[in-house]
């Protein structure tokens, strides 16, 4: 345990997924997105996997192009790139104790054939 200036023990952080000293248990989530890469317009599903992960949750997304959406129940979504770029969607899970952990998906528009 690392100590700060005074030699006063700093608290560690807590890995996601893990059970703090409380008993409490921060989320334990993966995410997927098909596709991952095409043309623009892109319609991109995504899914939500929890394991050990009991309790309602708060889902937070940021997809990267400007589009966030706060959902309070559902492991699945979907959303539309309109525009080719490279986008760094994050997906922050909160329990009813407030302890989150976000995961991430890359996902890349082309532009469109034609």
């Amino acid at each position: 345990m690392s100590s700060d200036a005074y030699g006063t023990p700093a608290a560690e952080p807590t890995p996601a997924g893990t059970t703090s000293n409380s008993g409490q248990t921060q989320p334990n989530a993966s995410l997927l997105a098909v596709p991952l890469n095409g043309p623009a317009p892109l319609t991109v599903d995504f899914y939500v996997g929890l394991a050990n992960t009991p309790g309602p949750l708060v889902y937070q997304w940021n997809f990267g192009d400007g589009a966030v959406s706060l959902l309070p129940t559902g492991v699945y979504t979907l959303h539309v790139y309109q525009h080719p770029g490279t986008y760094l969607c994050s997906l922050e899970l909160t329990n009813a104790q407030g302890l989150s952990t976000t995961v991430f998906r890359t996902i890349t528009v082309k532009p469109s054939h034609g």
